[in-house]
Order: C-alpha cells, then sequence, then structure tokens
C-alpha cells in the first residue's frame, strides 16, 4: 500500500504542534512564576515594630462581674467605667447581688 501524499504532512503538523505545545506550557509556567514572586514581594507584611515599654492605659467601659456555680448565675453586677493606668494595681469593688431567676 502506497503511502498517501498528505500523510507526511499532517505527521509532520502533529510534530510541530507538539513542539509549540511544550513552548507554550513552558511560557505559561515562567509567566505563572513571575507573577507569584512579583505578587509575593508586593503583599510581604512589614516586619512588626517592637514596643519600647512606654505608657499605656486602658480604659473599660463596661465590665460585668458574675458569681457561677454549676453553670448557674447565682449572682453578678457591673462595674463602672475606670481608667486602668500603666502604672498602678487597680482595685475593683463591686456588690455582687443575688437574684432569682
Amino acid at each position: 500500500m502506497a503511502p498517501t501524499p498528505g500523510a507526511d504532512s499532517a505527521n509532520q503538523g502533529r510534530r510541530q504542534r507538539g513542539s509549540t505545545g511544550i513552548l507554550h506550557c513552558v511560557a505559561i509556567t515562567t509567566l505563572v512564576l513571575i507573577v507569584a514572586v512579583g505578587l509575593a514581594v508586593l503583599i510581604h507584611p512589614a516586619p512588626l515594630k517592637r514596643w519600647n515599654g512606654g505608657e499605656v492605659a486602658v480604659y473599660y467601659d463596661a465590665m460585668e462581674v458574675r458569681v457561677v456555680y454549676d453553670d448557674q448565675a447565682m449572682a453578678w453586677g457591673e462595674v463602672a467605667p475606670f481608667l486602668h493606668r500603666h502604672d498602678n494595681a487597680t482595685e475593683i469593688q463591686v456588690p455582687v447581688v443575688a437574684r432569682s431567676a
């Protein structure tokens, strides 16, 4: 059986497309890697600054105290708003009143 005249050109076209496909895959992979590295550089978080031990105060605008026994609240009370400065110990006195549910 004699080969058809178009068979060699068809096989040659497949070979060319195969090598072009590999080059296309390499080009896409390289582009994806470049974009990924670029995004990693742009999105990289800045290093955290260390706290220098300066004065910090915390303001508590609401606080609740509960006395709980066996998963049941027995008594509770609210603390008035206060400022807790960095260099003191704040003592909180709360009248905790037992209430029936």
